[in-house]
């Protein structure tokens, strides 16, 4: 027996070839509900009616297999140009694979096109034209609500809206984003690997907010299933993760076991830019135990990746962190070189967080070397771009280091940022433990 869903999808195509509208079949023995019934497939339409609308549209029973054939075999060549415009976006050709996207006349009501508007939106993310990106992404999760989504286009559109969001540095919209794509995926359905994706960029962005506690659960409650992980690069952000977390949080040992694990399954897969988060932490555990030649080592690791990494949004932070060796080997100089190249990629890429941490360390190098006027320069740098885009502790940190700088010279400076803390401190308290979640 033919399979009513098949059969209502060659009455829904061939009506609209025809320009019709669900009215213009409509009449006293077929009301356009019925029709849109037979057409989705709902199975207790009566058959009667649906022999009647095939026979309104001059079409008969036995010529719909051949029809039926013919539609999958349409259904499976866009499919698979759709899949090559994304292979063609992977391999760097993002003009090439949009021009593909493009050729592809799919109507709204097209099973694929939820898969094309989403497609389209990572085309513009990785070209940085974030709006337009955004447009496509919504597309795609409004169209799926409108069909069923085993695809799970819809959590993977939401997952790459944080994307969006976080290279603007919006990080609360990049997790709102991101918690919205773990409530729409579908277990059942395709993309598997995109679920542990969503969970690790949960861990990152939970990071970068400073919201340790919070980070170190989505890791805690993922952990077990790192054998699951078909991405080996996800795998390894739970390795960084895990590593940089139990560094933040001082302890050690667990932050240098995990940090070697993770080098390990990052050098057997030649995951360089895993290699250098890695390195980064590793050498900060050494840093934090007095072993500088081996800090200094494992951040020349790092730095030795920097030429092989496709992405170089995040070198700022093995600069911050070779600023602070530079400044323990009484090596100001050199810290401060450090420093400053910190705060000149964190403003080529855009890395805002990093940015202000590197303000922040410059400040804290010059006060160290008793120049507290030079000092006031880079914390205000550092408070502005912490204030604008919400990083509590390191507004609080920039803050503590303006009273710092201003102490003994410019006392109604000093007491302006001692009130603007202890006022600052207040709110933090108000909200979910963040100032005492935060650790750097």
């Amino acid at each position: 027996m033919m399979d009513v869903q098949e059969m209502g999808k060659i009455i829904r195509r061939v009506r609209k070839e025809r320009g019709f509208r669900l009215e213009d079949l409509a009449d006293e023995n077929i009301s356009p509900a019925t029709i849109s019934n037979i057409e989705r497939g709902v199975p207790h339409v009566n058959h009667e009616r649906a022999m009647y609308l095939l026979e309104k549209l001059n079409l008969e029973l036995k010529d719909l297999p051949k029809l039926i054939m013919g539609e999958k075999r349409k259904f499976d060549e866009y499919l698979y140009y759709l899949k090559s415009a994304d292979i063609k976006r992977e391999i760097g050709d993002i003009q090439g694979a949009l021009e593909k996207l493009d050729s592809l006349q799919l109507s709204d009501d097209h099973p694929l096109a939820p898969m094309l508007f989403y497609l389209k939106g990572k085309c513009h993310k990785d070209l940085q034209n974030f709006n337009r990106a955004k447009r496509n992404l919504y597309k795609a999760i409004q169209l799926t609500s409108q069909q069923s989504d085993h695809t799970n286009i819809e959590a993977v559109s939401f997952l790459e809206l944080a994307i969006c969001e976080y290279f603007q540095n919006d990080l609360d919209n990049a997790l709102k984003f991101t918690e919205s794509g773990i409530d729409a995926f579908q277990h059942d359905g395709e993309r598997q690997d995109a679920w542990y994706l969503l969970q690790a960029n949960k861990g990152l962005y939970l990071e970068r907010m400073g919201r340790i506690g919070s980070a170190m659960k989505v890791v805690e409650d993922n952990w077990d299933d790192l054998s699951k992980m078909e991405n080996v690069q996800v795998k390894l952000v739970f390795y960084w993760l895990r590593s940089e977390l139990n560094y933040r949080l001082e302890m050690d040992e667990e932050a240098s076991r995990y940090a070697m694990e993770g080098l390990e399954l990052a050098r057997i897969n030649r995951k360089f830019s895993s290699t250098h988060s890695l390195s980064t932490v590793l050498g900060s555990v050494y840093l934090r135990q007095g072993e500088l030649d081996k800090a200094e080592d494992s951040f020349m690791n790092a730095l030795g990746c920097i030429g092989k990494l496709e992405s170089k949004e995040s070198i700022a932070n093995i600069y911050i962190r070779l600023g602070s060796l530079y400044k323990l080997k009484d090596q100001h100089d050199q810290a401060a070189q450090a420093l400053e190249k910190a705060i000149q990629t964190g403003k080529e890429y855009n890395d805002i967080p990093r940015l202000t941490s590197a303000y922040i360390a410059m400040g804290e190098l010059l006060l160290f070397k008793g120049q507290q006027r030079e000092a006031v320069e880079y914390f205000n740098e550092a408070l502005h771009f912490a204030t604008k885009h919400n990083l509590k502790k390191r507004e609080h940190r920039a803050l503590y280091g303006l009273a710092s700088s201003w102490k003994g010279i410019d006392e109604q400076e000093f007491q302006k940022c001692m009130m603007s803390m202890h006022e600052l401190q207040g709110q933090l308290r108000q909200t979910e433990r963040v100032f005492f979640d935060e650790v750097d």
